[in-house]
């Protein structure tokens, strides 16, 4: 592939990542905003049962569209989990350091979140999707 095949190849790759990224950001919202305010459940049982479907949905897209992966899903889902958590690990270990750091909380966790999908494609891309022919 040439640099500027190459180039575009990875720009809508991104582009796909992010359409990816926002629809399970919009599943997780929904979900939970619905089940905590039309079927009465707690906050701790709708986040998780809104993560758990926000996650399916990551997955399906980035597995099957972003990246277009080849292999056994279970692999591949075995290394996004793993990715994920990573991601969630350092995006929370980045809020409590720049708190502590008295970094004004709006700037600390707008940088939390911001790190979570540049750690999560790089992850993603080089990774748990990563092809053969890469």
């Amino acid at each position: 592939m040439t640099d500027g095949r190459r180039w575009l190849h990875e720009a809508f790759t991104v582009l796909r990542f992010g359409i990816v990224g926002i629809l399970a950001t919009l599943v997780h919202y929904g979900t939970l905003t619905s089940l905590l305010s039309y079927a009465g459940m707690g906050p701790v049982p709708s986040n998780f049962i809104a993560y758990v479907l926000a996650v399916i949905v990551s997955f399906v897209g980035h597995h099957y569209w972003t990246y277009r992966a080849r292999g056994p899903v279970i692999v591949s889902f075995v290394k996004f989990l793993s990715a994920s958590f990573a991601a969630f690990l350092v995006s929370t270990l980045l809020l409590v350091a720049l708190l502590h750091v008295q970094t004004p909380k709006a700037i600390a966790a707008f940088l939390a979140v911001a790190i979570v999908p540049v750690i999560t494609f790089v992850a993603f891309r080089l990774w748990v999707f990563r092809q053969r022919h890469d």
